[in-house]
């Protein structure tokens, strides 16, 4: 059901839990974007979430290619 714009800052804090009900009971420990945020960055990546509340909120993840797989044309 998207995330309040006050909030946005804080999903990626370890222990953020939303009071959406419409996701109770999913991610009950607050710690999976942590996880996942840590996770993306350990390989020079980027996370990110774009929120429309009433509507959803999409999480976008970047990783960059390794130059030896680009270099041998293994795209």
């Amino acid at each position: 059901m998207g995330i309040p714009p006050e909030d946005l800052p804080r999903v990626f804090s370890r222990l953020y839990r939303s009071e959406n009900p419409g996701i109770q009971g999913v991610g009950d420990n607050g710690v999976g974007l942590t996880i996942v945020k840590t996770l993306v960055e350990a390989h020079g990546g980027r996370i990110w979430v774009d929120s429309e509340p009433g509507k959803g909120a999409t999480y976008s993840v970047l990783l960059p290619l390794g130059t030896d797989i680009v270099s041998r044309g293994q795209v």
